[in-house]
């Protein structure tokens, strides 16, 4: 990508997280300047400002939703799963998050564990009839 359009993509990144808080005076949270980066295809710069805001407070769930988010955007699926897996322990049993480590799992082609996920996702969010029939179809596959 070109200087100037990486400029202008940056501009209208922060023009937008602007806008989100016109009914307040104070800057863009990080959180939000990073899922505005993010949501613009600046994943390397939305990566960098979850890094700073985890750094800020490493206890923070939003950082390690985004970093996840961004490191799945980037195919860095080894990374996205680490994140994932410290936002589970810090919230365990959601189906949102154990969404993420599925599709980090996914992409690091470990179908077996991304299954035992969606499993567990399954027993979570039972009326999820489209994760049912993606679990029912893993199973036949690994029956062989």
């Amino acid at each position: 990508m070109s200087t100037s359009v990486t400029s202008l993509s940056v501009s209208c990144a922060l023009a937008c997280a602007a806008r989100a808080q016109t009914a307040s005076t104070a800057p863009p949270s990080l959180y939000d300047l990073g899922h505005t980066q993010r949501r613009a295809g600046l994943s390397a710069e939305a990566k960098e400002t979850f890094s700073r805001l985890l750094e800020a407070d490493p206890s923070s769930g939003g950082a390690l939703e985004g970093l996840t988010l961004s490191c799945l955007s980037r195919r860095e699926y080894d990374e996205a799963l680490g994140y994932a897996r410290r936002w589970d322990q810090k919230k365990p049993d959601s189906a949102y998050v154990l969404g993420l480590e599925e599709r980090a799992l996914r992409g690091l082609r470990r179908e077996d564990e991304a299954l035992d996920i969606s499993r567990r996702i399954v027993t979570l969010e039972p009326c999820d009839a489209r994760l049912q029939r993606r679990v029912d179809d893993g199973m036949r596959e690994r029956r062989g």
